[in-house]
């Protein structure tokens, strides 16, 4: 039997398990063409002798490069882009798992990142693209099934656009849940505080809130502070409501920014507004604020596996949407 010496290869595997190259080969690319006992021994040599495919030579023979782009988001002043670390993190892992890696990169706006996809398109031979945080008119979702390459998006379509694959999480449901939460604990007057350019995200989140008041109270008042997303801002839009609302007691935030803002708000003023966030960060965990948690790591791997079958099956794939439902995390 070979010996673990240096990188691996598939004849050193080959060697190890006693079966020729090619059967190796046939166990990595179409193994049910080899036999259990056959697999077994295998997969027991890959393992003993830590073989990793290689990947440049697997290139230049299937003409693929095992990578896929992602955009990162950048929140500068805000907290709640932890979210879209935590996706870009989760769909890494799940990449990793089909030998695929990610080809991280940032951009300001939709013409800087489809700039960005040919350059990566003619350079490294892209194979795949996941879209994150989408809006409404998104270029990017027709630039891309125009141009033929396969992508995923983790958010739907806010407006018309061609069809195509995505996965989103229900948002809507996360803040009628909070809404029902507040309402169970007695608090009838309940505002939102939302975004000032939602691009989607941001009514969806809203719709939910509505939805809860008028199914609780026909005749409920409506009280929605929007602006844009930063801790100063929910520290504002809880002194403005404070000023023209006084009776409010509780507000739903489209984001945890808002909702720590907000709470920085209250403990300078000495309020006791109540309050639930969205998407669970640390900031809300440390201030004790009940928040939306939304199944990042479930999105990242359904984002992938659909990406995948594009991938493997280009003829055979269909586009599927996929909309997860998130929980709520209560605190005090």
């Amino acid at each position: 039997m070979a010996r673990k010496t240096g990188r691996a290869t598939i004849t050193s595997v080959a060697e190890y398990a006693g079966v020729s190259r090619q059967t190796v080969s046939n166990f990595l690319h179409t193994p049910g063409m080899v036999a259990p006992e056959t697999r077994q021994r295998v997969e027991e040599a890959i393992a003993a002798l830590d073989y990793r495919p290689h990947l440049a030579a697997r290139s230049m023979r299937t003409d693929r490069s095992q990578a896929i782009a992602v955009r990162i988001a950048s929140a500068p002043e805000g907290v709640s882009g932890l979210a879209l670390e935590r996706f870009t993190h989760a769909l890494c892992a799940a990449a990793r798992t089909e030998n695929y890696h990610l080809i991280v990169f940032v951009a300001d706006s939709d013409d800087e990142e489809i700039a960005t996809y040919k350059d990566l398109l003619a350079t490294l031979n892209l194979d795949g693209v996941v879209v994150v945080a989408t809006h409404r008119y998104d270029q990017r979702i027709g630039w891309l099934t125009e141009h033929g390459v396969p992508f995923v998006a983790f958010g739907r379509s806010w407006s018309p656009a061609p069809e195509h694959s995505w996965v989103d999480v229900d948002g809507s449901a996360g803040t009628y849940a909070a809404t029902r939460h507040l309402l169970d604990a007695g608090h009838r007057k309940i505002a939102f505080f939302g975004w000032d350019d939602s691009a989607g995200v941001g009514d969806d989140r809203e719709s939910g809130w509505r939805r809860a008041l008028a199914e609780s109270d026909p005749a409920a008042e409506f009280i929605s502070l929007n602006r844009a997303d930063t801790i100063e801002n929910g520290a504002a839009m809880a002194d403005q409501l404070a000023d023209e609302h006084p009776d409010v007691t509780a507000a739903v935030c489209v984001s945890d920014s808002i909702a720590v803002g907000a709470a920085r708000g209250n403990l300078e003023a000495g309020r006791s507004l109540a309050l639930v966030g969205f998407d669970d960060t640390a900031a809300a965990l440390a201030l004790g604020i009940s928040s939306v948690v939304q199944p990042l790591e479930e999105a990242a791997s359904h984002c992938f596996r659909l990406l995948h079958q594009q991938l493997t099956d280009r003829e055979g794939a269909r586009h599927q949407q996929i909309l997860l439902e998130p929980d709520l995390n209560v605190r005090r």
